[in-house]
């Protein structure tokens, strides 16, 4: 459970909190978006106290254990907005929910991480998890300094424990993205993305996005994204 006095409430929308840091760079941020949208950033999902991230964990299957996730540390949204005839919609307006060409999202895209705030890459449209709606802090250097192979292997290392691999099981995987990606995230050949590459139609078969299994496993090891 993170100490009050290191989250603070939203000042534009009080029914959210995040970490210090966080919820200060979100606010900034918040200013220059309402400035060009005339209202605030459209947000429904932010920190997750120690009961909620119990019980995501004991119920949803590929979740986090509580205390392993950027919801759990207070730094990560979700954006919807209100649609005005009725109900709630993500925050990309098309009729799509992995709408990437929604001028909200573009916008955000280029300007948060001016403010630490980023969708990550395995987010993005086309990779392992695209989720226009998700933003995550890592600070204002982080945020505009692409991360070097050693910080995304430490970081998979750090997530491989939370999920209770075994040291062979972190090696293995190791040597295997090595092989196929020498963990270049941003690496495309044909329809295989990212550092993962074909691994995981290879694993999963070529139905592999429609697999709980695949699915549960991308959320244990993807680089800097929530669960």
């Amino acid at each position: 459970e993170i100490p009050q006095d290191k989250i603070t409430q939203l000042a534009f929308n009080p029914k959210y909190s995040l970490e210090n840091e966080a919820a200060e760079k979100l606010t900034e941020l918040n200013a220059e978006f309402k400035n060009k949208f005339n209202r605030n950033i459209p947000i429904v999902a932010a920190y997750k106290d120690l009961a909620a991230q119990t019980d995501e964990s004991s119920t949803i299957s590929g979740s986090p254990l509580p205390g392993m996730s950027n919801f759990g540390w207070a730094k990560a949204i979700t954006l919807y907005y209100s649609n005005p005839e009725g109900g709630i919609k993500p925050l990309v307006t098309q009729d799509s929910y992995n709408n990437f060409n929604d001028i909200e999202y573009k916008w955000l895209l280029k300007n948060a991480p001016a403010y630490g705030w980023i969708n990550p890459i395995i987010n993005h449209e086309n990779n392992l998890d695209p989720k226009p709606e998700r933003f995550i802090f890592v600070g204002v250097e982080a945020a505009n300094t692409p991360p070097s192979k050693s910080d995304m292997q430490l970081y998979a290392r750090a997530s491989m424990i939370a999920y209770n691999w075994t040291d062979k099981e972190s090696m293995c995987l190791n040597e295997k993205w090595e092989k196929v990606s020498g963990w270049e995230p941003n690496l495309i050949n044909g329809d295989s993305i990212g550092i993962a590459q074909t691994s995981m139609a290879q694993e999963f078969g070529a139905d592999w996005k429609n697999n709980p299994k695949a699915k549960e496993f991308t959320s244990s090891i993807r680089m800097q994204i929530d669960a």
